[in-house]
């Protein structure tokens, strides 16, 4: 099976991590036997063209890749989208001439307009190639009423011609169905996690530690989680909170941890996933408060480390945190934040045991290995 993977976002040398859960399911499915490519067009602003690493430099060895980078034009919303099209079609035969015609496209997501856009692209190029094509959509955008109506009714026309659409949360899923009046089956298959590195470690140090990973934008709502831990440290003065990451309100985070006089709180930045693996394996609680997340990867990996989980009601993660015996807010208010991190404080060590219980969930449900299986059953069905 020759699968060409579409991504709408992708590791960039800014961004090393940046769509990592793509990369992964793509080495899955060559573990399992699958010929696996990737193409990938990085819009680049003009201001940052000199700052950039050449995309031949940014080539997976691992999996046959074809990237290129273009300047896009301020304010030229419609002209932007279209250039982004064209540059997947132009790599599309880049591709083709060196690797030969796939059997099925993957695209990952249609959101993000000229920033992303991949399962409008591969509507276009199955239909000039006639291949078969999957889109899984990721995107919290799809909850969200800004994107424009033209595009909006591009992305209800892509869903509803895909061989295959899958959501990585019935959530999501359901989101679609009511947004684009989709009367068509939807498959849920998650991101993958991967479980062998991220599995449980006995803590060595007995101070009870909070971590939350993210990109640090208001959407993430950190500053409640600064807020909340701030009225633990009252009655738990050694409680220490890791914040995983950078983003445009970093600053504004160390202010405000200045102002409440927090020495507890400890800015990591962006880290490697091997370094957030050993973060995790070093906490007792991970804390996820956003407005809104579709699946949650940092969730579940966060699970599959064996860690307590607080989450808000964010429309992503809460199935299985409830399954694994963590706790759902009924609201997204400091006070009830602030109220569930006390009850996780005062909880009995749960122990190794129940640690590895979640990792076996994580391990069976979202591994390499299971979600690498689900899509092929997917390629296979539509291929025949």
């Amino acid at each position: 099976m020759h699968v060409l993977f579409l991504p709408s976002w992708y590791h960039t040398s800014q961004k090393p991590t940046l769509g990592s859960f793509f990369k992964e399911q793509a080495l899955s499915l060559k573990e399992h036997g699958c010929n696996v490519g990737v193409i990938y067009p990085e819009p680049v602003s003009i201001k940052h063209a000199l700052t950039c690493t050449p995309p031949s430099q940014l080539n997976d060895v691992q999996i046959n890749t074809k990237r290129s980078r273009y300047f896009t034009l301020p304010t030229l919303y419609r002209i932007n989208l279209k250039q982004r099209i064209v540059q997947y079609q132009k790599l599309f035969e880049q591709y083709t001439r060196d690797f030969g015609l796939p059997d099925v496209l993957h695209a990952h997501s249609c959101f993000y307009g000229p920033g992303g856009a991949a399962g409008l692209a591969a509507q276009q190029i199955a239909q000039q190639y006639q291949i078969p094509f999957i889109i899984t959509e990721h995107a919290s955008a799809a909850k969200l009423s800004t994107t424009p109506k033209f595009e909006t009714q591009l992305i209800g026309q892509a869903y509803r011609t895909a061989n295959q659409l899958v959501c990585v949360s019935e959530s999501l899923a359901s989101i679609l169905r009511d947004r684009f009046e989709l009367d068509r089956t939807i498959e849920i298959i998650g991101n993958v996690v991967d479980s062998e590195l991220f599995t449980p470690k006995e803590k060595i140090q007995d101070d009870f530690t909070f971590i939350t990973v993210a990109h640090l934008r208001p959407v993430k709502r950190v500053a409640s989680i600064v807020s909340a831990f701030s009225y633990i440290t009252e009655e738990h003065p050694k409680t220490k909170l890791l914040i995983v990451g950078d983003g445009e309100d970093k600053q504004k985070l160390k202010t405000l941890c200045e102002s409440l006089k927090l020495k507890q709180v400890k800015f990591i930045g962006d880290s490697s996933r091997e370094t957030v693996a050993k973060l995790m394996q070093s906490s007792d609680c991970y804390v996820n408060w956003s407005e809104y997340e579709t699946f949650s990867v940092a969730v579940h990996e966060a699970l599959s480390c064996g860690l307590e989980v607080i989450s808000s009601p964010c429309e992503g993660p809460e199935y299985v945190v409830k399954k694994l015996n963590g706790k759902v807010a009924e609201d997204a208010t400091i006070d009830t934040l602030t109220k569930l991190m006390f009850e996780v404080l005062k909880k009995t060590s749960c122990g190794l045991n129940e640690h590895n219980q979640r990792h076996a969930y994580i391990d069976s449900n979202f591994s390499r290995d299971a979600i690498a299986q689900q899509l092929i059953r997917e390629y296979n069905a539509i291929v025949k």
